[in-house]
């Protein structure tokens, strides 16, 4: 039997209301590790996490689940949850309001219903890709009127600065715009509620985004994605912008010919080594892998999508095989899907 939109909502906003106290109850004292794929973590991403799982799994005991601090559930369910316990965690750490959690559902791999919680701010907006709902009430995007007028976002600037859209990115800051980095979640809830223009982010992790994405395009927001797989690297942006935007940040022109759409556990290395410009950054992992060699490890085993990412450093640097050895007896991969 196919999930409403309206159970959706009414379940995902019981359990995210019960998240944002869990996180509200939990923000003094936090103590953060650093995982394998070099974020940090807190005991609440940890808690909240199971808490969601815990009442997915007894409501949808069929239902698959994708989370990001625990392995997959379930894979290949033709409804598979998306769970982001805290997104902004470094937000949440330094005591910055500008964090949520994220519950989105995918139908037969392809995002269906989206939900976002602000607790700070008490803020809930969903989606299904046809309308976006914010407290209750219907919201939609602003229309661009000009650059001059623009507010631009993004969730870690200096990340863009040192990948390959540097370029670009330099060009759309000389167009007269006001850019923030207001990002993570609440820069794409502000673009919902009609009050930025454009959300700029790279290096996204299928919890990062998957559950956005119902929630943006049913505010009547525009995406183009523009990375080498799909859901990577992307703009959410008004309507009105996107042409000018695609110029700069051209999509692929094969766009992932072959590849599997939205998949959250497609691995970003199958068919050898990323491309030299798209590479992860050796010093990003090297001071990680050298951890593992010391046995300054988390003892539980990672989730799949910082695995993949290591293990295309893997690929692309061989010289360190020693220290991708140790990292592989410690979370081993799952076979090629």
């Amino acid at each position: 039997m196919d999930l409403s939109f309206d159970e959706f909502y009414s379940f995902t906003s019981t359990i995210t209301k019960e998240a944002a106290e869990i996180i509200l109850a939990a923000k003094e004292n936090l103590v953060a590790n650093t995982k394998l794929d070099g974020t940090i973590v807190t005991e609440t991403d940890l808690k909240v996490e199971r808490h969601i799982r815990s009442k997915i799994e007894d409501k949808y005991p069929e239902h698959g689940i994708v989370g990001e601090e625990f392995k997959d559930h379930q894979v290949g369910a033709q409804y598979m949850w998306v769970v982001d316990p805290i997104d902004g965690t470094t937000s949440y750490f330094h005591g910055a309001p500008l964090f949520g959690t994220l519950v989105g559902l995918l139908k037969d791999g392809k995002p269906t219903y989206g939900s976002l919680r602000l607790p700070v701010l008490d803020q809930m907006a969903s989606g299904d890709g046809q309308r976006c709902i914010i407290n209750d009430r219907v919201a939609s995007a602003k229309k661009f009127e000009s650059w001059e007028e623009s507010l631009l976002l993004t969730s870690d600037e200096r990340r863009i600065e040192d990948s390959p859209y540097s370029v670009p990115w330099n060009e759309l800051k000389t167009k007269g715009g006001t850019f923030r980095t207001w990002g993570d979640c609440f820069g794409y809830y502000l673009l919902c509620a009609g009050k930025a223009d454009a959300m700029f982010d790279i290096q996204l992790k299928p919890c990062d985004i998957l559950p956005l994405l119902p929630i943006v395009t049913g505010a009547g927001c525009k995406t183009i994605d523009f990375g080498d797989e799909p859901n990577m690297d992307l703009v959410v942006c008004a309507p009105g912008l996107e042409g000018e935007i695609s110029e700069l940040f051209p999509p692929p022109k094969d766009k992932w010919s072959g590849r599997r759409d939205s998949n959250p556990r497609h691995p970003p290395w199958q068919g050898g080594a990323l491309p030299t410009e798209l590479r992860p950054q050796k010093k990003d992992y090297l001071t990680v892998l050298e951890n593992i060699q010391g046995n300054n490890v988390v003892s539980r085993p990672m989730h799949s999508q910082g695995r993949w990412s290591l293990y295309s450093f893997c690929l692309t640097y061989p010289e360190h095989n020693l220290l991708s050895n140790a990292f592989l007896k410690i979370n081993p991969m799952p076979p090629p899907m």
